[in-house]
């Protein structure tokens, strides 16, 4: 009979990066969840729209050259803007307001609902 060998056990060092318990949040989730207002489609600077979800420098670009073109009359006008479809457009629609006023409303009762 021959004799087996025992298996060599090679150890591995400690692994140097973190283990990630949880995905990390996406920007999408990350950037709706700062909004503190609605953000006004027909005054908003590129900055401004940058922090709505979905939305990056050149999806802003495109609103802001779509609104010269003819300002939103509804929330829905976004279509027009080639890049948002329906799915995003549903993402944007609680972020945004045609209201007059600032382009960033800070709370809900200046502006939205008063009479």
């Amino acid at each position: 009979m021959e004799a087996t060998e025992a298996p060599t056990r090679v150890s591995r060092p400690a692994e140097t990066h973190p283990k990630a318990s949880a995905p990390a949040p996406s920007s999408r989730s990350t950037k709706a969840a700062k909004l503190t207002g609605t953000i006004n489609l027909n005054r908003a600077s590129a900055e401004e729209l940058q922090q709505l979800p979905c939305i990056g420098p050149k999806m802003a670009q495109r609103i802001i050259d779509e609104r010269r073109t003819e300002p939103f009359r509804s929330v829905d006008d976004l279509r027009r803007v080639p890049g948002i479809g329906p799915k995003t457009l549903e993402r944007l629609r609680p972020h945004v307001t045609l209201n007059a006023g600032p382009a960033r409303m800070v709370s809900a009762a200046h502006g939205e609902g008063a009479n």
